[in-house]
């Protein structure tokens, strides 16, 4: 099984996306469903704990334009200065999958530590900001 993580304006917690196959990378559906919008944009962040793979969010692509809320959270993630990410994000990496680069799912294990680490240094740096 693998798993996403999903960053809410509603709960501005990581939680897991029930994820239905045990296919390693995301259907267009479970982005879509999951970054609650019909366009969405791949920002890249830096992995902290591997610094070989890159962790890309998943976003709405008009989430500023149609007024969703500042996804606090997420923007910290993305860490512009000048930019901020509005409504929901998905948390995944880049690999390949068929030979090609795709967005794939974190395996337990990863995506435990990867939560474990957000969790820890972005509330950390929420903090400081506020």
């Amino acid at each position: 099984m693998t798993y996403a993580y999903l960053i809410s304006k509603a709960s501005e917690k990581g939680r897991c996306i029930l994820v239905l196959s045990d296919k390693e990378e995301f259907t267009l559906e479970e982005l879509h469903a999951g970054a609650s919008c019909h366009t969405f944009e791949i920002v890249r962040v830096s992995d902290p704990l591997h610094k070989d793979q890159r962790i890309c969010l998943v976003i709405d692509d008009t989430g500023k334009i149609t007024g969703k809320r500042i996804n606090m959270r997420a923007s910290l993630m993305y860490g512009s200065f000048y930019d901020y990410i509005a409504g929901d994000a998905i948390i995944c990496k880049e690999g390949i999958v068929n030979g090609e680069p795709d967005l794939i799912k974190f395996t337990q294990e990863e995506a435990v530590e990867l939560i474990n680490l957000i969790n820890e240094n972005v509330d950390a740096l929420y903090r400081e900001v506020r």
